[in-house]
């Protein structure tokens, strides 16, 4: 009995939670997070971390770990460019943008 009064009083709240909840998961779903580009050279002169000729999409040398000198990977978001980035960024800051880092 108290459940039914409870529902009836609360109907609009609740079909507005479940349709929240449906309308959020499929933006969810629907929202890729970006790109992945991983720093693909030896060089750490200044300027060569902000250089899009040495990033790739594919890790083709170690997995990131958490100290190192050269930067792992950079998520770039959808509707970005790796340029946009990392382009006018001196080395420092893009280590410090950079999930994790390369011996």
């Amino acid at each position: 009995m108290k459940l039914q009064q409870f529902l009836k009083s609360n109907a609009i709240a609740i079909v507005a939670a479940i349709t929240i909840g449906t309308t959020m998961s499929f933006k969810l779903a629907g929202s890729p997070e970006g790109q992945d580009f991983y720093y693909d050279n030896e060089s750490l002169s200044e300027g060569a971390f902000q250089n899009a000729n040495n990033w790739t999409t594919q890790n083709k040398s170690t997995e990131c770990v958490i100290k190192g000198e050269r930067p792992c990977k950079i998520t770039v978001p959808e509707g970005s460019s790796l340029e946009r980035i990392i382009g006018s960024k001196s080395n420092i800051q893009v280590l410090e943008i950079s999930k994790g880092r390369k011996p």
